[in-house]
C-alpha cells in the first residue's frame, strides 16, 4: 500500500481510537473517583487520554496500513479491518485494567452502602463541649485511596451513661476486609490532640447481619504507637446500612 493511503488509514484509526477513549475514559475516571474539581478529570482526559490515543492509534493504524500479506499484496479494507481490530483489542484491554484496578463499593439486593458509627468518648477525654469548633473529626480509612474524613451530625452529639457519644456515616466505597475508624481534633500537630483507631472485622463484603450494632472497641494505642491512658480511651461501634 502507498504510504499517502496509508497514512489516510492511520489518520482514520487515530480518530476511531480518539472517539472510543474518551467514552471509555469518561467511565474509568469515574470508576477511579478521579475528581471533577476544577475540571481535573476532563483535562486528565483532554490533555493525557485523548493525545495518547491519537498517538497510539495512528502508530496502530500505519503499521497495519503497511503490513503486507504473504501475496505482497495490501488491501485497504483488510488493512482499516486489521488497524481497527487491534485498537479494539487494545482499548477494551484498557477498561478492563481501568475495571479491575478501581474501586467498587460493596452492595446487598443491588444497593449501595454506608457505615453508621458511634464514637464514645470518657468523661476524661480531653475535649468535652464545642466539638465542631475544635474541630473534631472521625474517619473510615481503608487503603491509600480510599480514606476520608466521615460525615458528623454535631447536632445529634449526646450524653449517655456518662460517655459522650458522637455519630458519624461513611460510605463504604470498597470491598476490603481491612477497614480501621479513627478519631481526633483540634490540630494534627497539637499536642493535646488524641489521635485514637481501631481496626473493625467487618467483612469485605458485609450481610445483613452487619445491620446490627457492633460490640464496643477500645483504641489501645495513638497513631505513634503508644499506649493510651485507659482513662482516655475512646470507644468505637458501628452497623451498616443502604446508603442514603
Amino acid at each position: 500500500m502507498k504510504w499517502l493511503s496509508a497514512i489516510f488509514i492511520a489518520f482514520l484509526t487515530a480518530v476511531f481510537s480518539a472517539v472510543a477513549t474518551v467514552l471509555i475514559a469518561d467511565v474509568a475516571t469515574r470508576w477511579h473517583h478521579v475528581s471533577d474539581f476544577e475540571g481535573a478529570r476532563g483535562m486528565l482526559i483532554a490533555f493525557v487520554w485523548l493525545p495518547l490515543s491519537l498517538i497510539v492509534g495512528f502508530v496502530v493504524g500505519l503499521v497495519a496500513a503497511r503490513w503486507k500479506s504473504a501475496s505482497g499484496r495490501v488491501l485497504w479494507y483488510h488493512a482499516i479491518g486489521r488497524a481497527f481490530g487491534i485498537a479494539s483489542v487494545i482499548l477494551g484491554l484498557s477498561t478492563l485494567v481501568a475495571w479491575n484496578t478501581a474501586l467498587h463499593p460493596p452492595t446487598i439486593e443491588g444497593k449501595e452502602l454506608e457505615l453508621q458509627y458511634e464514637v464514645r468518648l470518657p468523661p476524661a477525654y480531653p475535649l468535652q463541649e464545642d466539638f465542631e469548633k475544635q474541630d473534631f473529626r472521625a474517619a473510615l480509612v481503608v487503603s491509600a485511596d480510599d480514606r476520608s474524613y466521615s460525615k458528623i451530625d454535631f447536632s445529634a452529639i449526646e450524653k449517655r451513661d456518662g460517655f459522650i457519644v458522637v455519630p458519624a456515616i461513611a460510605q463504604l466505597n470498597s470491598t476490603s476486609a481491612h477497614r480501621t475508624l479513627s478519631a481526633t481534633y483540634g490540630e494534627w500537630n497539637s499536642t493535646t490532640a488524641l489521635y485514637q483507631y481501631v481496626d473493625i472485622p467487618l467483612a469485605a463484603v458485609p450481610t445483613r447481619s452487619d445491620f446490627e450494632w457492633s460490640p464496643w472497641f477500645t483504641a489501645e494505642k495513638g497513631f505513634d504507637g503508644a499506649p493510651i491512658p485507659i482513662e482516655k480511651r475512646i470507644q468505637f461501634r458501628y452497623r451498616v446500612r443502604f446508603a442514603s
